[in-house]
């Protein structure tokens, strides 16, 4: 088993599975978790088909232990001091994670298109590939970004939604901006 102190051996990178992750505290888990994913990236072929396979095994660990968590400190199983609150994070990490579990099964589809043996064959296969290699990244970065709300949500804090942007404040041009003399 691996910890965040000890390697597999062979592994000069933190190598986790689902059973590692147990014995840590939520906050542990999924910064193993991150670790993990950031250590051991997605590229095209056998060998980034796999490792997706194991980035999706632990989101799914995560996003359950996390939902679990949830019930039981809203059951009473657990002493926390503010269970609503603890409850509440919990939820809200799950739900995050179980965001970045969809992009990592929408981003198969992409990687099995770009891992494909005759993908590589022609120049006209690369180029028809390339939509699949961004629909690649675009879902993985996605993940990520769902994966540091979790962060945020196992911290206590809200993380803003996805859809809420802080307009900045607009100030006036300079002056000098404007063109004279030109008919404006």
């Amino acid at each position: 088993m691996a910890s965040p102190l000890t390697h597999k051996s062979g592994d000069a990178l933190p190598t986790y599975e689902p059973v590692d992750l147990d014995n840590m505290t939520r906050p542990q888990a999924l910064d193993a978790v991150l670790a993990d994913i950031r250590a051991h990236q997605v590229d095209a072929g056998p060998d980034g088909f796999f490792t997706a396979l194991r980035h999706i095994d632990l989101l799914g660990h995560l996003a359950l232990r996390f939902t679990a968590d949830a019930h039981h400190t809203l059951a009473g199983d657990s002493e926390a001091t503010n269970a609503a609150q603890a409850a509440q994070a919990s939820g809200q990490a799950a739900a995050t994670v179980g965001r970045a579990l969809t992009h990592y099964t929408q981003a198969l589809l992409a990687l099995t298109k770009v891992s494909a043996p005759d993908n590589q064959a022609s120049f006209s296969a690369k180029l028809e590939s390339v939509p699949h290699h961004t629909a690649l990244r675009r879902h993985l970065h996605a993940a990520h970004q769902a994966l540091d709300e979790a962060r945020t949500a196992l911290a206590g804090a809200t993380p803003q939604g996805r859809g809420h942007i802080t307009a900045p404040v607009a100030r006036r041009p300079a002056a000098s901006a404007f063109p004279r003399g030109h008919g404006l």
